[in-house]
């Protein structure tokens, strides 16, 4: 620890360095403010966002939240960056209309409105008192911690350690008078104050890349031995790795966005502050670069500080007691400097800010109502009034946050201190968003939303910091009544959320239920279409109003510059008014706008238009005396006004001149009137109201009542009664609710009968509607189930000549392994390509199934005896159980799924050195019945059972699978499709490690007489193939030739033909008839294979033996083909089936059957 007279004398040696910056920057501001240094500045000033709450509080909170530290930068770094269209927006109109303040810009937006700026001061001020508190508690706990009392200088404690938060303030009180509150014109720049805010953004960068590098380098052998410490420490890790909930990232990052947008202080450096034309475009890139480097060691350190220290140390004061811990006093100094330079700088700026809108929107224009009007007693320059007033309210500001400091002092880390400011400020992000984009928000919307928000924020967030007790953390009194997602957030997110949406919902609501009046709209244009209308500049409207209008009167000038002299000083007034031929509504316009930038822009609206209500000269005494007299006058109106205003109808009195004597706001906005039309002594003419209310508008005999459209869509009750001594008094009342039920009983008797006039007619439409999809669906459903049989026929044709030479090689050389390897791989390629068209015949509704009631048993036979030889090869025990059931489906298609479930079990239903076991059987569920394919196989994960019923989806590896355990990835695919055409259910039960059960669920059915069994066929004789005579007839040459030359391997005698005719001469030359015609069913010319069969038949007279081989797989074609008694092939043909038709035909040439 250092000595406390040197932290003393190092502190205000710090703050006199920052004076003369300062003044240096004062004295030469012309110079280096129109200079390239000025940009880069201005990024740097923006730097006052990192407070002591990011040179303490960032470590602090990474060593408690970990990486949630980070959310309060990216939001910032984000807005500047993304928004940069709006923030030059925001800061073109900020010059445009000599904004001072965000109060003051909100004021200037929503009709220059008194209620909003009092409102947006008013919140500001409470919001930011904990932020300032903040500052100085965390100068007067680091001054204590790294300062030794010197007890000979006056007790114990020391003298900076009795109060040191109150000589803070005092300091700070003192640079902020002497540097921020100088000018009368609030809307002048500070050059020096932002140079030396400027000077502080690097002094605190560079203490925290300093002390980053010792935490590193010094104390740990880099960030690699850092981190592997971490890890050794779980506690330590859990604090400083963990990562938020991606909610409370969200909320966080749009919290610090509408904090940075918001802030008094950033919006007086960000937009007041705005100079030089590249100022934002600089900041876009260096504030961003700022943020990551001053943030590059915040979680280092805290690692370290929890490592070296442990928790029980201050997290906040890990940045200054870890250089302390190491005897580093030097280091610690160097600390304590920068976390004064983060305190200063924020303190400087936010009390300035909050002194001009506390001046200008509170205190000022209660004083000036308070002199008399521009009489005696006011004659003197108000410039020195007006900065008195704002340094007294920098002292208040001050001594307010010191209060609150010793109150909360101990209680909160600094981060929760400052997030409940944030979430105070950000009340303010929806007013001034809304507010650049949204013509319909008006005044009455945004003092609604302040209002709600601000009231959450006053209830979740700042009442429960005054009643913590030390330790205690911050209470969440809204987490009882918010859902799920929103209760896991910390109290400060509970309440920045609801407080953000009640806000925006009031505003929104309240602007669109509550019409905008008077200036709303003109400021509403001037900031939502400011873009659109910059062309149109200041002096040009100007000079155009200058030559319509006549010069104003001199005296009444002369009037105007001693009243503006008051404010801003004899030169400025003179430069403001200057010009010979100066009409009286420019010279207005040019007072209230410099007067904005002194005042603020309701405060100047205020003096203006008393200004313009007088009409003529009165000589001084003469007002003062009028003003005395008129203020007990005002008294009584002031009662009266207040009574009519709140009142929930409009009220107007007229004299027997039919001129107004008095109204209230609810009349004018109810009838639509005119805001600066509607004064005393006008006439209904004057008003700006529509001709029908102005014709109302006089004195009845008796009294009427009168409805009324008025231009807002509304409808007002008017009712007129005369009064004893004539004139009349006009009420009116808002019925639109009553009129637009009304309105709506009758509109809905006319739609019930309208529609029941056009139901009919829609039905029809309808209905056509409809059936033109329905045949447009056909037609399509059609053209693919013919490409599916071309596509087929193309594919199949060479693929048949293949198999055809294959066989013939293998009956050749039957020891030839590489023609058993063609013929296996052309195999492989035909099940493949069976797979598709079966898959596309089922996508496209080719197939009809016919369901009808049969025993399971017979199928579960068969499909045993199919799979009997693989299962003995792979050594798998298949076991079916025994079944009585009778089930209703189509059979042929539920064997196709329960063969493609046991080939999967087959397949793949073995795990390491487990017998491998498949289980065939079923098992009934309610009126159905639920056939299991199980196995004990390595099982599927649940996040992948849904995909193998995709397309070419296997989940064994290729390299892991035996060759003919690898399936093509369909035979699920067909599954599903064939499930969905019947409409039976099929199920996955598996868990990795326990095995698979596939399962279809079919409808039971009741027993029904079994057929008798066909005898079986005898056995074939040998060597039948010998001398039979084949024709073949096919278009294509290479099937002709694969063809001839396999049967001729057998022995038979082969013709073949690419025609009818050249068949009839191929059986002429060999002088007998063929034993076996063998057809394409597709021959050239659109000749039918069917038709040339029956055409050979008629001229030999014999019904010769015949079979159709064919790529075509229409289901139609098996019953043509047993219409003409000829066999049916499928293309490829296998070599099995040919000779088992040859030798079924050589022994019954005329019998026919329906298939091989």
């Amino acid at each position: 620890m250092l000595a406390e007279p040197s932290v003393l004398a190092l502190s205000l040696a710090y703050v006199g360095l920052l004076f003369a910056v300062a003044y240096v920057g004062d004295r030469h501001a012309r110079a280096w403010s129109a200079s390239s240094v000025a940009p880069a500045v201005y990024g740097l000033s923006l730097a006052i966002y990192c407070t002591s709450w990011t040179f303490y509080g960032a470590v602090g909170r990474a060593s408690t939240a970990g990486f949630d530290f980070i959310l309060i930068y990216t939001g910032p770094a984000l807005l500047i960056v993304l928004g940069y269209p709006m923030l030059r927006k925001m800061v073109r109109l900020a010059k445009q209309h000599n904004v001072t303040s965000i109060a003051d810009f909100l004021a200037s937006r929503y009709g220059k409105s008194r209620a909003v700026g009092v409102a947006a001061t008013l919140f500001a001020t409470v919001g930011v008192l904990p932020y300032i508190a903040l500052q100085l508690q965390a100068v007067s706990s680091t001054f204590k911690t790294i300062a030794e009392p010197a007890s000979w200088l006056g007790g114990s404690n020391g003298v900076v350690h009795t109060d040191t938060s109150l000589i803070v303030a005092a300091l700070m009180a003192v640079f902020t008078i002497l540097f921020g509150v100088r000018h009368v014109h609030a809307s002048e720049q500070h050059r020096g104050m932002m140079l030396a805010i400027a000077f502080e953004s690097v002094v605190k960068l560079l203490v925290l890349l300093t002390v980053g590098p010792f935490v590193l380098f010094v104390l740990f052998d880099g960030p690699g031995d850092l981190l592997a410490r971490v890890e050794q420490a779980p506690q330590v890790a859990e604090r400083v790795l963990h990562e938020g909930s991606p909610l409370t990232w969200i909320v966080m990052t749009l919290l610090s966005a509408m904090a940075f947008l918001c802030l008094p202080r950033q919006f007086h450096v960000a937009v007041v502050e705005h100079g030089h034309p590249a100022s934002l475009r600089t900041a876009r890139w260096l504030f961003p670069l700022y943020l990551l480097l001053i943030n590059l060691f915040v979680v280092p350190i805290a690692a370290a500080g929890l490592l070296l220290l442990g928790p029980r140390v201050n997290p906040d004061l890990f940045v200054l007691q870890v250089p302390l811990s190491q005897g580093q006093s030097w280091l610690s100094a160097l600390v304590y400097i920068g976390g004064l330079s983060a305190a200063t700088s924020m303190v400087i700026v936010a009390c300035m800010a909050l002194s001009g809108m506390i001046g200008n929107e509170l205190l000022m224009p209660y004083l000036l109502r308070q002199q008399a009007r521009w009489g005696a007693g006011t004659t003197g320059a108000m410039g020195p009034l007006v900065v008195f007033v704002r340094r007294a309210a920098v002292v208040m500001i001050l001594m307010a946050a010191y209060a609150y400091e010793r109150v909360i002092s101990g209680y909160l880390p600094l981060a929760s201190i400052g997030l409940i400011s944030f979430c105070a400020v950000a009340n303010f992000a929806p007013g001034v968003v809304l507010g650049l984009y949204w013509r319909r928000a008006h005044r009455h919307g945004v003092v609604a939303g302040l209002a709600g928000g601000f009231m959450v924020w006053l209830y979740a967030l700042l009442l429960p910091t005054l009643e913590q007790s030390e330790g205690g953390g911050l209470v969440a009194p809204l987490q009882a009544y918010l859902p799920s997602p929103l209760a896991e957030l910390d109290p400060v997110g509970q309440g920045f959320v609801v407080g953000i949406l009640l806000n925006t919902l009031l505003l929104v609501v309240t602007s669109l239920l509550v019409p905008a009046r008077g200036r709303d709209a003109e400021q509403a244009d001037a900031f939502v279409l400011g873009a659109e209308l910059d062309q149109l500049d200041s002096g040009q409207l100007e000079r155009g109003q200058h030559e319509r209008e006549a010069p104003a009167d001199s005296a009444r000038l002369d009037e105007l510059r001693e009243m503006l002299a008051r404010f801003v000083g004899a030169d400025r007034a003179v430069r403001a008014l200057a010009g010979e031929r100066l009409s009286l509504d420019v010279a207005l316009s040019r007072t209230e706008r410099v007067l904005s930038g002194t005042l603020g822009a309701a405060s100047a609206r205020i003096i203006v238009a008393a200004f313009e209500r007088r009409g003529r000269l009165l000589p001084r005494r003469a007002r003062a005396l009028i003003d005395e007299a008129s203020e007990a006058i005002r008294y009584n109106y002031d009662i009266l006004r207040n009574t009519l205003d709140h009142v929930g109808m409009g009220i107007a009195a007229f004299d027997r001149e039919g001129r107004l004597e008095i109204f209230n706001e609810r009349f004018t906005s109810l009838l639509s009137l005119d805001d600066s039309a509607v004064a005393v002594g006008a006439t209904p003419g004057e008003f700006g109201a529509a001709p029908e209310v102005v014709a109302l508008l006089r004195r009845p005999e008796a009294p009427q009542t009168h409805e009324i459209a008025t231009r807002d869509s509304r409808v007002v009750e008017l009712r007129l009664d005369p009064l004893p001594g004539g004139g009349f008094v006009a009420t009116c009342n808002d019925v639109t609710a009553r009129v637009r039920t009304a309105e709506a009983l009758r509109e809905s008797d006319r739609r019930l009968r309208q529609a029941a006039e056009t139901l009919e007619q829609r039905v029809v439409e309808r209905t056509a509607e409809l059936e033109a999809s329905r045949a447009e669906a056909e037609a399509a459903n059609l053209g693919k189930t013919r490409f599916i049989a071309a596509a087929s026929h193309d594919l199949l044709q060479p693929l048949h000549a293949a198999r055809l030479f294959t066989a013939a090689l293998i009956d050749r050389m039957p020891a030839n392994d590489l023609a058993a390897k063609i013929d296996t791989s052309l195999g492989a390629v035909e099940a493949l390509l069976d797979v598709l068209l079966d898959i596309s015949k089922l996508d496209a509704g080719a197939f009809s199934p016919e369901n009808r009631p049969f025993p399971l048993q017979p199928l579960f036979d068969s499909l045993a005896t199919a799979f009997a030889p693989v299962v003995a090869r792979r050594g798998i025990d298949l076991r079916v159980a025994p079944t009585g059931a009778y089930v209703l489906t189509d059979p042929a298609f539920l064997r196709r799924i329960l063969q493609n479930f046991l080939s999967n079990a087959v397949r793949y239903g073995h795990q390491g050195d487990r017998p491998p076991k498949v289980m065939l059987g079923c098992r009934r569920v309610g009126d159905a019945l639920r056939i299991e394919v199980k196995d004990n196989g390595p099982g599927i994960a649940a996040d992948k059972q849904a995909a193998i019923f995709d397309e070419f989806v296997r989940l064994q590896a290729e390299d892991d699978a035996p060759r003919d355990a690898r399936g093509l990835g369909l035979g699920l695919a067909i599954v599903d499709r064939i499930a969905r055409m019947l409409d039976l259910p099929i199920g996955l039960s598996s868990a990795p490690g326990r095995g698979s059960t596939f399962s279809v669920t079919v409808p039971r059915a009741a027993a029904v007489a079994a057929a008798a069994p066909a005898q079986p066929a005898p056995p074939p004789a040998a060597s039948l193939e010998a001398e039979c005579f084949v024709l073949c007839i096919d278009n294509e040459p290479s099937v002709r030739e694969a063809m001839a030359t396999l049967l001729s391997g057998w022995g038979c005698r082969v013709a073949t033909a690419a025609s009818a005719g050249e068949a009839l001469g191929a059986a002429s030359r060999a002088g007998r008839l063929p034993d076996l015609v063998l057809a394409d069913l597709h021959l050239d010319g659109e000749v039918d294979g069917l038709a040339v069969i029956d055409a050979l038949r008629a001229t030999w007279s014999r019904q010769v033996a015949a079979a159709l081989v064919t790529a075509d797989r229409d289901p139609t074609l098996r019953l043509r083909a047993r219409t003409y008694q000829v066999e049916l092939l499928h293309k490829p043909v296998k070599p099995a089936a040919l000779r088992a038709l040859l030798r079924l035909r050589r022994r019954a040439p005329t019998e026919t059957t329906s298939t091989v």
